[in-house]
C-alpha cells in the first residue's frame, strides 16, 4: 500500500506549475488539482495503453522534482566516490527506477478525498514541508509529505514521505548497503544507463 501510496504522490504533481502559483502549497494544490482532471480525462487511455503511463509520467514529474539533490541525499558520503559521468547515470538510472516503480500507480487514485495543512519550515536549509492527506474509504487516512526546496521561482521536491517513510531515506539504506557489499563499480554497473 506505501508503494501505491508513493506512486499517487508522485502522480499528483505532475503538472506544469501554473502562473501565479509562488508558494509551496499552491505547487502542490493546483498540481495535484491539474493531475486528476487528466487522470479523469485520459483513464480509458491509461488502461488501455499501459505504455502511455510511463511516457506521462516521464514527461510530467521530472520537472517537478529535484532529482539530482535526491541521488546526492541517497548516496550520502558515497557521492564523492564516483566520478561525474558515474554521477550522471545514477541521477538518471535512479529517475527511471522510480518512474518504472510508481508508473503504473497512476489509475489507483479513485476520487478520494485530499485535505492540506499549512506549509511549514524544516531544518535550517530554508526547506519547507507541505502534507497533504487522503481519506480513503474503509481505512485510516494516508498522510503524504512533500519536502520541498525553492529552486529559483519554483519549487521542488526533494524527499516524499508517504505513511512516515521517506522515499529518500529509505532507498538510501538500500543503496548503501549494496556499495559496501558489492562494491562502487558493481553497484553502478547494474543501471542499464551506467552500462554502456
Amino acid at each position: 500500500m506505501k508503494l501505491i501510496a508513493a506512486g499517487l504522490a508522485l502522480a499528483l504533481l505532475t503538472q506544469p506549475v501554473f502562473a501565479g502559483s509562488n508558494t509551496e502549497e499552491d505547487t502542490i494544490r493546483e498540481t495535484t488539482r491539474a493531475v486528476l482532471k487528466q487522470l479523469n480525462l485520459k483513464r480509458d487511455k491509461l488502461q488501455k495503453e499501459p505504455e502511455y503511463i510511463q511516457q506521462l509520467v516521464r514527461e510530467l514529474i521530472v520537472p517537478h522534482f529535484d532529482f539530482e539533490l535526491m541521488s546526492r541525499l541517497v548516496m550520502g558520503p558515497y557521492w564523492q566516490e564516483f566520478d561525474e559521468a558515474q554521477r550522471a547515470c545514477f541521477v538518471s538510472g535512479f529517475r527511471n527506477l522510480l518512474v518504472e516503480r510508481y508508473a503504473y500507480i497512476l489509475l489507483s487514485y479513485d476520487n478520494q478525498r485530499i485535505v492540506y495543512d499549512s506549509a511549514e519550515d524544516i531544518g535550517k536549509k530554508g526547506y519547507r514541508l507541505v502534507r497533504q492527506t487522503i481519506s480513503r474509504d474503509g481505512v485510516r487516512p494516508l498522510p503524504i509529505e512533500y519536502t520541498m526546496e525553492q529552486d529559483g521561482d519554483e519549487w521542488k521536491v526533494i524527499d516524499l514521505i508517504i505513511d512516515g517513510i521517506s522515499l529518500v531515506r529509505s532507498h538510501r539504506g538500500m543503496f548503501q548497503s549494496r556499495i559496501h557489499t558489492q562494491g562502487n563499480e558493481y553497484f553502478i554497473n547494474n543501471f542499464p544507463e551506467c552500462n554502456n
